[in-house]
């Protein structure tokens, strides 16, 4: 099986940001982030949790107690405007009214004081106005070709392959290999499993 770099976007994305050189990271985020976190899950607003999928794919903690969110979106492909309506798609609550519904694009652009816990000392981060989208170069254009990136108030673009073109192709490659253990059989325990003795008890065992 073929992997995408759909995949494992948020991984590579905070590879590249962590090898990026800091004068890029200060003309981008106004200063070097102290920390970066992956997928973070947004503390209570209002009284009401988020649902499973509430959580900010990076988090760059930039002071003490503040953090920018970041979104990545590396997908070339249903980047349309129907795309851009299901991002805005604010779903209610669910659970009877304690749980927001919907993406988390609409919360970082329409929310104002939300929070994370840092996931070194469990203090509380508080997400900054401004957040970043993290696009492929030939999506950018396309979206900002059709007008559709001004329906995002408060989203400032990474494109993709300028944090490639920041660290060059051999450290690229090397953040990628990273998402993978050197030794999977091990790695995912599959040296645990017996296979011909499972077999051996398995009546429903498929004959190839």
């Amino acid at each position: 099986m073929s992997v995408l770099l759909t995949h494992i976007g948020e991984a590579v994305t905070q590879g590249l940001l962590e090898a990026t050189p800091a004068g890029f990271l200060e003309q981008t985020f106004g200063r070097k982030p102290i920390s970066l976190f992956r997928e973070l899950p947004l503390n209570h607003f209002h009284g009401k949790s988020f649902d499973g999928m509430g959580r900010v794919d990076l988090v760059a903690q930039i002071s003490e107690r503040e953090a920018i969110p970041i979104e990545v979106k590396l997908g070339v492909k249903r980047m349309t405007k129907g795309r851009i309506d299901q991002w805005l798609d604010l779903q209610g609550d669910s659970h009877k009214g304690t749980r927001w519904r919907g993406n988390m694009i609409y919360f970082l652009d329409r929310f104002d004081g939300l929070e994370v816990t840092n996931a070194n000392d469990g203090s509380t981060l508080r997400l900054s106005h401004t957040w970043y989208l993290v696009l492929r170069e030939s999506i950018y254009k396309k979206l900002c070709n059709r007008g559709l990136l001004s329906r995002l108030k408060r989203a400032k673009i990474i494109v993709f392959e300028e944090l490639v073109r920041q660290v060059g192709a051999e450290t690229f490659n090397e953040v990628v290999r990273r998402q993978f253990p050197e030794n999977p059989y091990d790695k995912w325990n599959l040296n645990q499993v017996n296979i011909k003795s499972q077999l051996k008890n398995e009546n429903t065992a498929t004959k190839f």
